[in-house]
């Protein structure tokens, strides 16, 4: 997921959660756009709860409207690390391919500075017989 991708994802929630009636309850819709949104981001829509009641089975309903926010913000924290750490990535490869590259060209200006002292040694011998 791209960086543009992430903060139109963002936007998107913060634009659902603020649909919200005087009374503080959610707007009619709500909760299925979390879940539409939920399904593009990769978060989970349902929650499971363990019964310890019943022998510790577990019990999956869908989730509600500020589970799936947690969801889809948690989704959108680790996609926005992924990109970073594959910018990261990318920037090291980069500096690395400079080090080899200066690497090369140090030896190369170190062999000239070699030959160019040859030469001038040679010369002033010559010169000086």
């Amino acid at each position: 997921m791209t960086h543009d991708e992430i903060d139109s994802y963002r936007s998107q929630l913060v634009e659902i959660m603020g649909k919200k009636k005087p009374d503080g309850e959610y707007e009619a819709g709500v909760q299925q756009k979390l879940q539409d949104l939920a399904v593009k981001v990769g978060a989970s829509t349902k929650t499971t709860f363990l019964n310890v009641v019943h022998g510790g089975s577990r019990t999956t309903s869908d989730a509600s409207i500020h589970e799936l926010a947690f969801n889809i913000h948690f989704a959108l924290q680790t996609a926005s690390m992924i990109n970073m750490c594959s910018t990261a990535d990318r920037g090291y490869k980069i500096a690395e391919d400079s080090i080899k590259k200066s690497t090369i060209i140090l030896w190369i200006a170190a062999l000239i500075a070699f030959l160019s002292m040859l030469a001038a040694w040679i010369g002033a011998l010559y010169n000086s017989g």
